[in-house]
C-alpha cells in the first residue's frame, strides 16, 4: 500500500495561502503572486520551494509577504506579538 498525505490538510494550507495573498498582495493575479513568492523563496532565501512541508512553506510565504508587501507586514513569523519589540 502506498502512503499518501492527508488531503484534509490541504484546506488549511490553501486558506492560509489565500489569506496571505488577499492581505499582502491584493492587486496581484494568482499566478503573479505564486511565481513572485516562489522566486523569492528560491533566490533570496536560498530554499527550493519544492521540498518544504506545508507548515514550513506557509512560514516562508509569510517572510516573503513581510519583506515585499506595501499593504501588510504583520505576519507573526517568529510567534511574537506584533507590538513585541523583542526586548525585555
Amino acid at each position: 500500500m502506498i502512503d499518501t498525505r492527508d488531503p484534509e490538510k490541504l484546506d488549511s494550507f490553501y486558506t492560509q495561502l489565500c489569506e496571505i495573498h488577499k492581505k499582502s498582495f491584493p492587486d496581484m493575479r494568482p499566478g503573479q503572486f505564486l511565481l513572485n513568492a516562489l522566486g523569492y523563496i528560491n533566490s533570496t532565501l536560498h530554499r527550493d520551494p519544492f521540498f518544504p512541508e506545508s507548515d514550513e512553506l506557509i512560514e516562508l510565504l509569510k517572510q516573503y509577504a513581510n519583506s515585499n508587501s506595501m499593504w501588510y507586514q504583520g505576519w507573526d513569523v517568529l510567534n511574537r506579538k506584533e507590538n513585541d519589540s523583542g526586548g525585555n
